[in-house]
């Protein structure tokens, strides 16, 4: 009998935390209180959440056999029998009706939005189809998600996003997705390597492409920090927050490397103390460099 538990799982909202991303373009132009921005920001973080959990619906059903194999994902309501097929299949299409029937009522019939949420959706079905099996392809798809959640919030709320936060979002999504396939490898928890890109893999090569990524994302964001367009817009303390960046990266690191974590990332940022803080205390420090003069300009 399926539960309402086994369907919340199925769902998996600990990781709607990625859809975040969205709302950046929003908080770093320094429109977080222009109220119909706000709501527009709300609403296409609300459709990335069903869109998403359907992605995962469908990904949970694709994976199944092979989940049924796998040290952690046989946990999941599939492949543990919680949740039937039928039912999989009924919650995806529901899911996917709501975000088709949302985006049309708050965003309009047309528009670029419509191309970053199909794109999206493509994307991670053609990923759940067979490309999660090609070799070094799987980790760029992966990755490419944070990249569209930023567009896509850029659209909702006609914000131009720069070119800095892209790259930047780029190079540490990249980090994270290697980090992530490095984790599944040091803790085996794919023994019979149903996917089959992880056989083109070894710890070796994944730690030497995760520290060139989680340097070329240093470098990059200090640049951005010093340059005329980073210290123009956000002041000349910007360079500070690079503190939280260097310290976040160095800390993943040392969760990846030497306690073979990593595996899931939603769960790092949000169950490891020092990087929960890293995360608040960067936000925190960018809330004031764009916001500090409306918030205590009064006091």
């Amino acid at each position: 009998m399926t539960t309402t538990s086994a369907i919340v799982d199925l769902i998996r909202p600990q990781q709607w935390i990625k859809n975040a991303f969205v709302f950046a373009p929003l908080i770093f132009s320094g429109n977080l209180f222009v109220l119909e921005k706000f709501q527009a920001a709300v609403a296409a973080t609300v459709i990335f959440c069903l869109l998403s959990s359907a992605i995962y619906v469908f990904n949970d059903v694709m994976d199944a056999p092979a989940d049924r194999e796998h040290r952690k994902k046989r946990l999941r309501p599939i492949p543990a029998g919680t949740v039937s097929i039928s039912t999989a299949w009924a919650l995806f299409f529901c899911l996917l009706t709501a975000v088709i029937a949302g985006t049309a009522l708050l965003f309009g019939t047309l528009g670029s939005l419509w191309l970053v949420l199909t794109l999206y959706a493509t994307i991670n079905v053609t990923y759940s189809l067979g490309l999660k099996h090609v070799q070094l392809i799987e980790i760029f798809m992966v990755a490419s998600g944070f990249i569209l959640r930023l567009l896509a919030g850029g659209l909702a709320t006609e914000i131009a996003v720069s070119n800095w936060i892209l790259i930047t979002t780029a190079l540490a999504s990249l980090m994270l997705v290697v980090g992530k396939r490095r984790g599944d490898l040091a803790q085996g928890n794919d023994p019979e390597i149903r996917r089959k890109a992880m056989a083109a893999y070894d710890v070796r090569y994944l730690d030497a492409v995760m520290i060139m990524l989680s340097a070329a994302t240093l470098v990059s964001y200090v640049i951005f920090c010093t340059s005329d367009y980073g210290a123009g817009r956000y002041g000349h303390w910007v360079i500070l927050t690079s503190v939280f960046v260097a310290f976040g990266v160095f800390r993943f690191l040392q969760i990846v490397i030497i306690q073979e974590g990593g595996d899931s990332p939603t769960q790092l940022v949000v169950r490891d103390p020092m990087m929960a803080c890293t995360v608040l205390g960067w936000i925190g420090l960018f809330i004031i460099l764009i916001y500090g003069d409306r918030l205590f300009g009064g006091m």
